[in-house]
């Protein structure tokens, strides 16, 4: 598997494998609906719509619609945050940078807070903190986030295990 990987005959996201983007051929019309997909989620930002709504929007079948969509999570181009929540990569990216920049300006960030500045549902706000929460960029306290020790150490920002243990304390407040 590390040799597909490494020549680029596979990709892995999380804990899935699938072809790379440009390994992928559709026909005209599929060409079409995997274009729409991603303009609609990246016009979403978010606010996107649950995956169910797509078909109707689209006025596919619902099962194309779903095996589409989990290649454009498969190749990168959206993420899937639970099974009624996706976004574009663009946007968690963007959202990373805002959660970062805040955290870093405050020493914490709010979950209230976060909603307010992506202009966003608690339902959005939260999926994207929990995932933050589970990748390591953030740990939550109650409301609160401070940015994780491991995505410090990733930064380079705790070099020693004394540097993460005083972090991992801070964190806890």
């Amino acid at each position: 598997m590390a040799w597909l990987e490494s020549e680029k005959k596979v990709v892995r996201r999380e804990n899935r494998i699938g072809l790379p983007a440009e390994t992928a051929r559709f026909d005209e019309r599929r060409a079409r609906l995997v274009a729409e997909i991603e303009r609609i989620m990246r016009d979403g930002k978010y606010a996107t719509p649950r995956p169910d709504e797509l078909p109707q929007l689209l006025s596919a079948p619902a099962a194309e619609v779903e095996s589409l969509l989990e290649y454009l999570c498969l190749s990168g181009a959206l993420v899937r945050l639970g099974k009624n929540v996706v976004f574009h990569s663009h946007w968690m990216a963007e959202a990373e940078r805002l959660v970062v920049d805040c955290i870093e300006r405050n020493g914490v960030l709010d979950s209230a807070d976060f909603k307010n500045m992506i202009h966003s549902s608690r339902k959005y706000a939260l999926a994207l903190l929990d995932y933050f929460d589970a990748v390591h960029v953030t740990s939550r306290v109650g409301n609160l986030r401070r940015l994780h020790p491991a995505y410090l150490r990733k930064r380079g920002e705790i070099g020693s295990r004394r540097d993460a243990e005083d972090a991992e304390k801070e964190a806890e407040f």
